[in-house]
């Protein structure tokens, strides 16, 4: 099922609120680039509530045996790297993901 504009508004300023409740917000340039991403485009086999939860990292990918292999960052963890990073316009960025897996 596709979620509405409404519902993925709803889904963005709820996830926005508890950023900011949460200190991972703090700066508006911050607020207002996790305000312009489209999250759940990036992530469109997952739910909209899921891709806009604060604390979610949603799997993007599994390996044969269904162990996670690649996920999206938390938002509360993109937005908190955003404003420690203190990116400001003129400024040139390179972000690399990187990850950690554990196996049983």
């Amino acid at each position: 099922m596709t979620a509405t504009t409404d519902e993925v508004e709803a889904a963005r300023e709820e996830m926005i609120r508890q950023l900011v409740e949460l200190k991972a917000i703090l700066s508006p340039e911050v607020e207002a680039a996790v305000r312009a991403v489209p999250r759940h485009l990036f992530i469109p086999e997952v739910p909209v509530a899921q891709a806009y939860a604060p604390e979610e990292s949603p799997v993007t990918k599994r390996d044969e045996h269904g162990i996670a292999i690649s996920s999206v960052s938390a938002s509360r963890v993109q937005a908190l790297m955003l404003e420690q990073a203190q990116i400001r316009p003129g400024m040139k960025v390179l972000e690399i993901g990187s990850g950690a897996t554990t196996r049983p």
